[in-house]
């Protein structure tokens, strides 16, 4: 039996038959106590009915197998459903119980309709941030039409995956990373190829494609004479996700992983599709990293490995991680390293990448927005904290800015900070 297909469970009673059993027992107990047949007349049926439909549904083989898909753009989910198999008259009776991923809002309320075969379902959801999660199958049980037994149907169904990410996102796959950072000196990279910019004439191999063959110039000389040109190279790009708690509340460091999670696998997705080299590593304790490379089957191992990321039990320092990056990535990579920075642990991992040679720039999504209402201050005030508190988060920040450029990542839904910066690179300080 695949992961994907769920086993049929056997009839078991549900509260209201205990419920009707237990009363039915006490008023048996009352009949012999007070010598009375009138409570026992009563309590017979009420012990008799669980066992009687509990034994004629005995035997009973149901199967759903499930479709359903997730619609909607953005924040809004439109999941809809639909559940097909042996179902018979059960359909009638049967209950639908979903499972919303961690911080899901209901903005629809869960619709059946039912058929004889089938059992169609739709309901909507709001994420209160972007995320990257697989949504549990419903549970399907069936129930007899008193609520007296139960049994779960089996059947294949799948889980669903749900990808949220900001829309601006989508608009970095046309970025061009020849000169993400800019240092004292740099230039950018480029490479003599067969398209690009014109570059020069040059003697023609004997297997020079015709279309690159210079026909003017070769009806001066009397030889063939061919074209290069100058092509500026794709950049690089290394993503490192800082997994380490970084904060006394291992709740709100495993939200800010998620939303981390989210964006960075959107980040590397829409990069994929310029060719550019991705590669990807994760630091908890110690580094685990995914080599530069480009292609599909490449794609699908970052992809898989970002959405594997977890919170780590412990914290590993900052050298550790720069000195590890460099055994599996060569200096001078574009290094975008992705951290709530909620602690002092995260803040020396900057420097540390930029001694050894790797190019920072720092993505760092904000805790402050899913604090904000949660003290016990009251509405008046509520400004003045959230105020202080992003003062105090931005001076934390100010001493990062001396080592790489930084964005402030406070709004989950919107990366318009990252795709203004990979438009025009520049030093200035990027909230």
């Amino acid at each position: 039996m695949s992961a994907d297909d769920v086993r049929g469970t056997g009839v078991r009673w549900t509260g209201r038959a205990y419920l009707l059993i237990g009363v039915g027992a006490f008023l048996a107990v009352a009949a012999v106590a007070s010598r009375s047949a009138v409570p026992l007349f009563v309590a017979l049926p009420l012990l008799l009915v669980p066992f009687a439909v509990a034994s004629l549904t005995t035997g009973r083989s149901m199967r759903a197998d499930l479709t359903w898909a997730a619609g909607g753009m953005g924040a809004d989910v439109d999941l809809t459903g639909e559940l097909r198999g042996s179902l018979g008259t059960g359909a009638r009776d049967l209950v639908l119980e979903l499972f919303p991923p961690p911080g899901a809002v209901p903005t629809a309320p869960l619709r059946i309709s039912r058929g004889s075969e089938t059992i169609r379902f739709t309901v909507g959801w709001r994420l209160l941030e972007p995320t990257i999660s697989t949504v549990r199958p419903p549970r399907v049980v069936w129930q007899d039409p008193l609520g007296l037994v139960e049994q779960d149907v089996g059947g294949k169904r799948p889980g669903l995956e749900l990808e949220r990410y900001p829309a601006e996102i989508h608009r970095l796959g046309a970025v061009r990373l020849d000169r993400t950072i800019t240092l004292p000196g740099e230039t950018r990279s480029r490479r003599v190829g067969a398209s690009g910019e014109f570059y020069g004439i040059r003697e023609a191999a004997p297997n020079e494609p015709w279309g690159r063959i210079n026909w003017r110039a070769s009806a001066r000389v009397g030889r063939l004479l061919a074209n290069d040109y100058q092509l500026e190279l794709t950049g690089d790009l290394l993503i490192v996700l800082d997994v380490r708690p970084c904060s006394s509340d291992r709740a709100v460091d495993a939200r800010l992983l998620g939303i981390a999670r989210a964006g960075v696998h959107g980040i590397a997705d829409a990069l994929f599709h310029s060719k550019v080299r991705v590669g990807y590593a994760t630091f908890g304790e110690f580094v685990e990293a995914v080599p530069l490379s480009t292609g599909r089957g490449h794609r699908a191992r970052v992809l898989a490995a970002i959405a594997a990321s977890r919170l780590s039990p412990v914290a590993g320092p900052a050298e550790r991680c720069a000195v590890s990056v460099r055994r599996y990535y060569r200096p001078g990579i574009t290094t975008m390293v992705v951290s709530s920075w909620t602690g002092d642990v995260a803040e020396e991992l900057v420097p540390y990448l930029r001694r050894q040679g790797f190019p920072p720039l720092l993505i760092s999504p904000s805790s402050l927005p899913m604090l904000e209402g949660t003290g016990d201050l009251a509405p008046d005030e509520e400004p003045l904290a959230r105020r202080l508190e992003l003062v105090e988060r931005r001076v934390r920040l100010s001493e990062t800015w001396r080592y790489a450029p930084v964005i402030d990542w406070n709004d989950y839904w919107s990366l318009e900070g990252l795709a203004r910066f990979l438009r025009r690179p520049t030093r200035r300080r990027v909230s």
